[in-house]
């Protein structure tokens, strides 16, 4: 459900950050000679699923591929230099991920209640006018799990002329099963596959294509995709086809894009569009308006956002909260951090001052981290702190893939006010690093605070360039 303000504008800022960060940070590898495509024919390959791993199997043979070389455990989160029984190099990506920990219908209900229960307005104890700010650190070896926990959720296999997936676990909790699987190159629809396996062929050795696949229940040949009815279930994913000789590939560096990331984040930032915003009766009640009062409060003045290559260390838009999770793969370092903004209370059109809301109902748990993955739970509860009932709430999750250069994130909110996710991924230009918008969900009343709103979930990956 990302950008779902302006499905256009999803489509124009994805289109132009791709370009730009193409043009500075590298260079896609030419297309290999008719000769060398007809040299490699596309292996039939099945991808099965076990409790705990893929495996990769050449079809021709009913054996697995034989691997060459891997980089991390091939079983949970990797990347392998495989090849087929007829000698065809074939590149192996697996992502696995911890249990899902978050039981949705039980957040919801809780997050109903909280919302809905009245108690003495609670602000944090800090100077008036000004933000909360909180920092923490986790380090890998604090957080550390067994990687046998770990679960598939998807797979693919890379030869120099095909692409094999599976994604059967693209939205494991809801456990949803989806009737199309729609596969979009440059935003173009190429093909729409009716199982979350499928195969696509004619790709050009040694070529790097970036492809977005989108599981829905409805036929995208047959709806309107800007709807937001079709749109279920995003991920989008960087095909870096091998050479068409398994020499070359064996002499060359199998890790996709050619380097190993240093840095990934995750950042949920929740803001009021208008500068001023009225509360009218019953709700302004509770906020201590008497009814023939106007009640107002300073909201943030803006629209959703591009971030900068900076953002939010520096001139981060304002917001009424935020929460944020930084991971540095060579450091072994997960860090965490939250904040509140003031907030400016008017009534009759005259400020009654500001006041800031406690993080304490931000909660960052279930840190994990190794090599090659990492994981955290936002747990998120912010309340008015001049009213006696009502908050900002959501509940997601944040994964980081070290090796495939992905982020991504699972949860739900009340739609209230605005919610404006976006990802981290470094870059092999300066300053090393950018940001990039991963899912927007607009406003849809304030009266969505007391929890009466029809919760919106959402699931985004997004493959950093």
């Amino acid at each position: 459900m990302r950008f779902k303000g302006d499905p256009k504008l999803k489509a124009r800022v994805f289109t132009a950050i791709t370009a730009l960060l193409l043009a500075s940070t590298f260079t896609t590898a030419s297309v290999a000679s008719a000769n060398d495509a007809q040299q490699a024919i596309p292996p039939p390959i099945k991808i099965t699923e076990h409790e705990s791993a893929f495996a990769f199997i050449d079809e021709l043979n009913g054996r697995p591929l034989e691997i060459i070389r891997s980089l991390g455990d091939l079983n949970n989160n990797g990347v392998a230099l495989a090849r087929t029984g007829q000698d065809v190099p074939v590149i192996v990506h697996t992502l696995a991920s911890l249990q899902d920990s978050i039981d949705f219908e039980t957040w919801r209900e809780e997050a109903r209640v909280f919302a809905s229960t009245e108690r003495e307005p609670v602000f944090a104890d800090v100077p008036e006018g000004e933000s909360t700010n909180a920092n923490y650190e986790y380090l890998a070896e604090d957080i550390s799990f067994d990687s046998a926990l770990l679960r598939p959720r998807a797979a693919f296999a890379v030869s120099p002329t095909s692409a094999t997936f599976n994604l059967s676990h693209s939205r494991s909790y809801e456990q949803q099963t989806f009737g199309y699987y729609a596969l979009y190159l440059d935003k173009k629809l190429v093909d729409v596959f009716n199982t979350p396996s499928f195969t696509i062929e004619g790709l050009a050795p040694s070529s790097t294509y970036s492809y977005e696949i989108v599981a829905s229940m409805g036929d995208p040949r047959h709806e309107n995709p800007e709807s937001g009815s079709v749109n279920a279930v995003n991920r989008a994913v960087i095909i870096e086809t091998p050479p068409a000789t398994l020499k070359e590939t064996v002499a060359g560096n199998m890790v996709t894009n050619g380097w190993v990331p240093t840095v990934q984040g995750y950042l949920h930032m929740t803001f009021i569009p208008d500068a001023i915003t009225t509360l009218d009766p019953p709700d302004s009640g509770g906020c201590g308006a008497w009814p023939w009062q106007i009640l107002q409060f300073g909201g943030d003045d803006r629209t959703f956002q591009f971030p900068t290559t900076t953002h939010p260390l520096a001139g981060a838009p304002s917001h009424r909260t935020y929460m944020m999770v930084e991971v540095v793969w060579n450091m072994g370092l997960m860090n965490p951090s939250k904040g509140v903004s003031p907030t400016e209370k008017f009534l009759d059109g005259v400020s009654q001052g500001y006041r800031t809301a406690s993080d304490g109902w931000m909660i960052f748990t279930n840190p994990a981290m190794d090599s090659y993955y990492a994981q955290a739970t936002l747990e998120h509860a912010a309340t008015n702190p001049w009213c006696a009932a009502g908050a900002i709430t959501y509940s997601e999750q944040a994964r980081f893939y070290n090796l495939a250069n992905m982020v991504e994130t699972a949860g739900e909110t009340f739609p209230v006010p605005n919610h404006e996710i976006s990802f981290k991924f470094s870059s092999p230009a300066a300053p090393g690093w950018y940001w990039y918008p991963a899912v927007w969900i607009p406003l849809q009343g304030f009266h969505c605070l007391l929890g009466g709103c029809t919760n919106v979930s959402y699931y985004e990956s997004l493959t950093g360039i």
